[in-house]
């Protein structure tokens, strides 16, 4: 048996999707309509202060609660 196949990842085709993602920070919505796919690998995330980045990754890492889309 090849021990690389055997310690393969299983692929899919996409690890974390996201459609029409709407996420509030108190009363602003930080993240609006975002259609996103991310397979595996390492992804970055850039932006400027205020564009929402912080908010996005804690509603990718269920920390809150999306106010509307699918995640």
């Amino acid at each position: 048996m090849d021990t690389a196949a055997a310690i393969a990842p299983t692929t899919h085709p996409w690890v974390v999707h996201a459609e029409g993602l709407r996420v509030r920070a108190g009363r602003h919505l930080a993240v609006d309509g975002l259609d996103l796919s991310l397979g595996t690998g390492v992804h970055g995330l850039l932006g400027p202060n205020g564009a929402g980045k912080t908010t996005l990754m804690r509603a990718l890492a269920t920390v809150v609660k999306p106010a509307g889309g699918t995640l």
